[in-house]
């Protein structure tokens, strides 16, 4: 346990601060669930039909989007006539030589009024696309944890976090406003998953900086049970979700959820006091003394100079002696990071 941190516990390790603090930057962890599971819904594979002249929409089509009797959902029997109907498994085997894909589909609208797999026809052969999406949502939450990682140790986590929520809100801004034409112009799909990487660096961003922020100004009695209680949040950001996904079936509409909690968790961190841990490691004394006077003061205890004035002769002393960087500390361990990134 550092000097630092017994201050922080002989002002009450979970005082009225530190309550404060805990509930306002804890419920920031309801986004990153929201983000990554937003996916099963916007991009939903409803029950599908190949697209007949012969049959209008108002037609009722559950029996061929889920039945038995349609076995091929992507391809069709085309005949000299140009009339077409719907492939069976027999028909398949018999007339291998006429069959031609679907070019559009009839989706199927009792739970989902309107998905991005409607929207750009990500069915049959365009179904890796969907699949392609997600795959790219996690490739930004890798870069995330790098990139705002570095931020964090550069600027601070409360930069960091408030980055997170910018590029949270920019990617969802442009999933939402992202045009109606079909997937054949390629640039709306790689709108789509632009904004979807965006908002992949920024979720994770938001998980790691928003639990360090909120963890290391509580007691090491009470940090346990914090620390269990700010995984409760990631199972209720799943609640809002599939709450939110019932009354919301359209997928557009769906993506503004996101949007909705970010504007005033954006305004709470910038009031937020930064990581003290951070300042510590930047030796900005002043600044630390400042906050933990606040902190001493919302609390309603004693800050004790004498245990300040200790632990600025430590740390003055600490750093004429000679320490090992970190860079020094990861260099001779590649295997060990290997071995890190693999259980990531």
């Amino acid at each position: 346990m550092s000097k630092l941190e017994d201050i922080l516990e002989n002002l009450n390790g979970f005082g009225k601060y530190q309550k404060i603090r805990y509930v306002l930057l804890c419920f920031s962890g309801l986004l990153p669930p929201i983000a990554s599971y937003i996916h099963s819904f916007i991009a939903a594979n409803p029950g599908y039909i190949c697209q007949d002249t012969d049959l209008s929409i108002g037609t009722n089509l559950s029996h061929l989007f889920y039945g038995q009797g349609y076995k091929n959902r992507c391809k069709i029997l085309k005949f000299q006539n140009k009339s077409t109907y719907y492939l069976s498994s027999s028909d398949y085997t018999n007339n291998e030589h006429n069959l031609e894909n679907c070019k559009n589909w009839f989706y199927d609208k009792t739970y989902y009024k309107k998905t991005l797999t409607e929207q750009f026809n990500l069915v049959c052969e365009n179904a890796i696309w969907r699949s392609f999406m997600q795959a790219v949502y996690y490739t930004g939450m890798l870069i995330g944890s790098i990139l705002l990682g570095l931020v964090s140790k550069k600027f601070g986590q409360k930069i960091s976090l408030i980055i997170s929520l910018i590029l949270l809100i920019s990617g969802s801004l442009i999933l939402s406003f992202v045009s109606n034409n079909s997937f054949e112009n390629i640039l709306n799909y790689v709108i789509i998953i632009s904004g979807r990487f965006i908002i992949a660096i920024g979720s994770h961003g938001i998980s790691i900086n928003s639990y360090l922020l909120t963890m290391e100004f509580i007691g090491r009695n009470k940090k346990k049970y914090c620390a269990l209680m700010f995984e409760f949040i990631f199972a209720l950001g799943q609640l809002v979700l599939v709450f939110s996904a019932y009354f919301l079936r359209e997928w557009r509409d769906l993506t503004f959820v996101i949007l909705v909690p970010c504007l005033p968790f954006f305004l709470l961190v910038c009031l937020s006091d930064e990581s003290i841990q951070f300042l510590s490691s930047k030796k900005d004394f002043n600044r630390i003394e400042k906050l933990l006077k606040k902190i001493a003061k919302i609390n309603k205890t004693h800050f004790d100079d004498s245990s300040w004035k200790s632990f600025l002769s430590k740390e003055n002393t600490d750093r004429k002696i000679s320490t090992i960087s970190q860079n020094s500390l990861i260099k001779p361990n590649y295997f060990v990071l290997f071995l890190i990134s693999l259980n990531w």
